[in-house]
């Protein structure tokens, strides 16, 4: 029994050639979800700031503060898609059913963004988050679906196939990510930065009536409202000037 159970040379450095051999393959996943995270994370904070009046604030941002916007979506649209491929392979899952769950999911999301023309602030945030982890948890189940369609027809590409991924672009990498970005922006305008935090600052625009809406770069993005209009005035603030920074409370 020690003897099978105890590995010898050949066989352990067959096992460390093996795991050494997906290292190559995990560093590209790697490399692809930072990718697809760049690019929703791009796409939301560029809606966010254009709907917010700060369009020139995107192209400040460094790219980790471009990743961190997008975690929620790309983690939902990841973690279905584990899910997904697990229950391929325990024969849990199909195509069909991987695709019903998907339109479900989908079907959510438009009620839940519908809604959210019609609510008040008070709960059009709930709304908003809603709407995107639905798109998310609907995109990750389409790429399962594709998955399986893929292995049911020997890994061979035809329209449908190609349409699927089209839908994940579409919604995952686009419409999701957009229609967060501006969702996010018209609850902080509608709010009156209720839920962002009160700093006071030094300098030239000294007052503590600015609201904190996030890093940028190595400063901080800070914002008075206009009740009257949309015309807020922004400024960018070293935290070195920062005097004070009050949370709010609900």
């Amino acid at each position: 029994m020690d003897a099978v159970s105890k590995p010898n040379l050949p066989t352990t450095i067959k096992a460390a050639a093996a795991v050494l051999g997906l290292l190559p393959q995990l560093a590209g996943l790697i490399v692809g979800l930072t990718s697809v995270a760049y690019v929703v994370g791009w796409r939301e904070t560029t809606a966010f700031y254009n709907s917010l009046g700060a369009p020139w604030v995107t192209n400040l941002l460094v790219a980790s503060q471009v990743i961190r916007s997008s975690i929620w979506i790309v983690s939902g649209i990841g973690f279905f898609f584990v899910v997904s491929i697990y229950m391929l392979s325990q024969g849990a899952a199909s195509a069909k059913s991987l695709r019903l769950w998907s339109l479900i999911f989908m079907g959510i999301a438009i009620a839940l963004y519908i809604a959210f023309q019609f609510t008040p602030p008070a709960i059009s945030g709930l709304l908003a988050a809603g709407t995107s982890i639905c798109w998310s948890w609907s995109t990750g189940l389409a790429l399962g679906e594709l998955v399986a369609s893929l292995a049911a027809n020997q890994v061979q590409w035809h329209a449908y196939h190609v349409s699927i991924l089209y839908f994940v672009v579409i919604t995952g990498l686009i419409f999701v990510s957009d229609t967060l970005g501006r969702i996010h922006a018209q609850t902080v305008v509608e709010t009156q930065g209720k839920d962002l935090a009160l700093v006071t600052i030094g300098g030239p625009a000294a007052n503590a009536g600015w609201h904190l809406i996030s890093p940028v770069g190595d400063k901080l993005l800070l914002v008075q409202f206009d009740k009257s209009s949309s015309r807020h005035v922004f400024v960018l603030a070293s935290p070195s000037n920062i005097r004070s920074i009050e949370a709010t409370t609900n």
